[in-house]
């Protein structure tokens, strides 16, 4: 059973909707390869920059995700403040933002995403270790999930998130929001 998630859409920015060389069908694999892996890590960025941003005001984050929409442009999709959403866990979120970009994606408005949740993870009885997991997708293809590891420090005597981008973990995954779209 899914809970209903309403989920707020904010246009960071509009590109120019010019005809790529990828729309004329003469791209070579190679540049197929340099295009998918460029929206890739700008989302990727986009994504630990906005996650950063956030921890380092309050230290808590809603799931959220940015996506590279079919026009070129960059959406950003996260859970809204409202006291409905609050009361819900952080996997019912993730996974309302994951439903709707599902949606998304089988309808061709994006091509990409990046959603970052920030979870607490535990592997084989260690010490438990917080940190920001990022699921990024790509309609052509790449399909891709990272922890980053974060810890609290202090720094001029305020608490903030130090990011431990040197041991950031990389695993593909199976695709879930393109899976429908790539058939």
């Amino acid at each position: 059973m899914f809970k209903i998630v309403k989920v707020v859409s904010i246009i960071l920015f509009i590109s120019n909707c010019s005809i790529s060389v990828a729309q004329l069908g003469t791209e070579s694999p190679k540049d197929k390869e340099i295009r998918v892996e460029t929206d890739i890590n700008n989302l990727f960025k986009a994504v630990i920059v906005s996650a950063a941003k956030d921890l380092n005001k309050d230290q808590t984050m809603r799931p959220f995700a940015i996506v590279k929409k079919a026009d070129g442009s960059t959406g950003l999709y996260q859970s809204d403040e409202s006291d409905k959403n609050k009361n819900l866990s952080v996997v019912d979120q993730a996974s309302a933002i994951r439903n709707l970009l599902t949606g998304l994606a089988n309808s061709d408005q994006i091509i990409a995403y990046a959603q970052a949740t920030y979870v607490n993870i535990q592997k084989d009885g260690s010490q438990s270790q917080q940190g920001i997991s990022v699921e990024l997708e790509h309609k052509e293809g790449v399909s891709i999930m990272r922890f980053l590891p974060v810890e609290p420090v202090t720094k001029d005597e305020k608490k903030v998130l130090d990011f431990k981008i040197n041991n950031v973990s990389t695993a593909k995954k199976p695709t879930v929001v393109f899976a429908l779209s790539n058939l």
